[in-house]
């Protein structure tokens, strides 16, 4: 049983670090491509030379990135827990952690291509990272959850404050980044992607602790009804 258990991991692992790598590859292919075609166009030398240094960091990032997913798969296939908790605990913790991390790292280097346009008061290449936001939901299930929760038993300031935040996106979905240069609001700008990527830290945090918190609630309600008893103790 243990071993059968071992050959799971092991294989859920697998798995993820074959994802790390195609990630990896389609990133690069993607910004690569669509990079050049960035350049192809009527853009000034200054704003070429801006894209071509966004482009660099994009290619750059692609590579921390596929080694979070990488580190997922190695988390998992460590894993000593039972069965049970390695699919509705480790795998879950595991995901929110990976795609929470991707999508901080993510928002900031997209806070640095926009500090490379506000610096050089040129429109830039930027990367849509298009799967990465769709991820992203994962991180916020938990807040949901809780969100409905608190909405279900009346604390609806609460509940708004989840979901406030579970519904917050930084990442950007175009395919330039224009940034005012050398202005307030560009430089407002500039400093709330670099906030965000803290909101998003804090989002996975906090969407960590509920999980935890949701999931020894449930264990204990389950250890429960296996075995009912008050909660008092005898005099």
């Amino acid at each position: 049983m243990d071993g059968s258990e071992k050959s799971i991991k092991g294989w859920v692992g697998l798995v993820y670090k074959v994802f790390a790598l195609v990630f990896l590859v389609s990133m690069l292919y993607a910004v690569i491509q669509t990079g050049f075609d960035h350049l192809g166009g009527g853009a000034s030398s200054l704003s070429k030379v801006g894209s071509v240094l966004a482009i660099l960091l994009y290619v750059y990032a692609a590579f921390p990135l596929a080694q979070i997913i990488r580190n997922a798969g190695d988390s998992l296939a460590s894993s000593k827990s039972g069965i049970i908790d390695f699919v509705f605990k480790d795998i879950v913790v595991v995901n929110i952690r990976a795609v929470g991390f991707i999508t901080a790292l993510g928002a900031f280097f997209t806070a640095l291509v926009m500090t490379i346009s506000f610096i050089l008061n040129v429109d830039v290449f930027g990367f849509s990272y298009g799967v990465i936001n769709e991820l992203g939901n994962i991180v916020s299930f938990p807040l949901e959850i809780l969100g409905m929760f608190l909405a279900m038993i009346s604390f609806g300031d609460l509940s708004d404050l989840f979901n406030q935040l579970y519904s917050l996106e930084f990442m950007g979905g175009t395919m330039a980044s224009s940034v005012d240069g050398w202005t307030w609001d560009g430089l407002s700008s500039v400093a709330l992607s670099y906030v965000s990527v803290l909101v998003l830290l804090i989002q996975l945090f906090i969407s960590l602790a509920v999980y935890h918190f949701l999931y020894t609630l449930v264990t204990t309600f389950v250890k429960w009804i296996k075995g009912p008893y008050l909660p008092f103790k005898s005099l």
